[in-house]
Parts: structure tokens; sequence; C-alpha cells
């Protein structure tokens, strides 16, 4: 299960998750892009991973890191 913090089209898809699992403060793990929490399952009480994904370190380099320097 992957989680992003979004807004607009996605809100509605996030208050639906919201209803079926909680995600704890426990970390199970950590890397560049993103944590993983443990979340439990509502109906079943399950216990499930979710990564949480940071959508900012996502985003492509802007192009101006790419511009070739004028000699």
């Amino acid at each position: 299960m992957v989680l992003s913090m979004e807004t607009g089209k996605h809100a509605k898809r996030s208050k639906h998750f919201c209803k079926d699992y909680i995600v704890t403060d426990r970390v199970l793990g950590a890397g560049a892009y993103g944590r993983v929490h443990m979340a439990i399952e509502q109906c079943q009480r399950k216990q499930l991973a979710c990564k949480i994904v940071d959508l900012r370190k996502l985003q492509p380099p802007s192009r101006t890191s790419f511009e070739r320097r004028e000699q």
C-alpha cells in the first residue's frame, strides 16, 4: 500500500483510505523518497505496511540545471 499526500482530485480517495485504514506512528523503515509505517486495516484488523511517499522528491529537476553555460 502506498499513500501520498495529495490534494485536488485525489483528496476523495484519501478520505476513503482514512476510513478503511489507520496509519500508526510506528516507522518500519525509511528511504530517500519516503517512510514505511505500520498500518491497520479496519475491517479485518490486519497489520499492513504503508509507504508514505514525499511527492516533492519525485518531481523532475528543473531545466536550468541542464542548460549549457555560454562561453
